[in-house]
């Protein structure tokens, strides 16, 4: 999908969502709902002009409904990163350049550290930490791939094959 088609679609979703919160108001003003802070807020920006204070109200409401939702996302976030750090164990810790013991037994093709590692339960799902897209499989691979002698390649192919039947 190009670029621009991409930019219009979320475009278009961005104006429906909006639509639906502006409905939402409606229904919460038709039946009486009202923020008084809004609301107050609404009738001093308009100068006590009635009318104009109840289309800054639903301008205010469905801004603050906006709001609610990314506070909300944020703590689900944040929780999420928190819940995250709690649940790694030691053994799977990222060190200062973002790697995990593991991850650093592959890059160094140390096999019975790989082994040791994962006999101890380091997890080969975790990814990097700098960029969150590979794991210690995947860097196996890599080097595999990248290796120039045949002790290289048969020592990274004795780590891929200890990680694949892991992941």
């Amino acid at each position: 999908m190009s670029f621009w088609k991409k930019v219009k679609q979320t475009s278009v979703v961005a104006r429906l969502v909006e639509e639906k919160l502006y409905e939402r108001v409606l229904r919460e003003i038709e039946a009486g709902v009202r923020r008084d802070g809004l609301w107050a807020k609404a009738l001093q920006k308009s100068s006590g002009n009635e009318e104009k204070a109840k289309a800054l109200y639903i301008e205010y409401r469905v801004q603050s409904i906006k709001d609610e939702a990314e506070i909300s996302t944020a703590l689900s976030d944040q929780n999420l990163a928190e819940k995250a750090v709690v649940d790694v164990k030691p053994i799977d810790r990222y060190d200062e350049d973002g790697y995990t013991p593991l991850m650093r037994a592959v890059k160094v093709m140390d096999i019975d550290a790989v082994i040791s590692l994962l006999e101890q339960g380091a997890n080969p799902k975790i990814k990097d930490e700098n960029f969150g897209t590979s794991t210690a499989l995947n860097m196996a691979k890599l080097l595999l791939k990248r290796a120039k002698t045949e002790e290289a390649k048969q020592g990274f192919q004795k780590i891929v094959d200890s990680l694949e039947p892991v992941t």
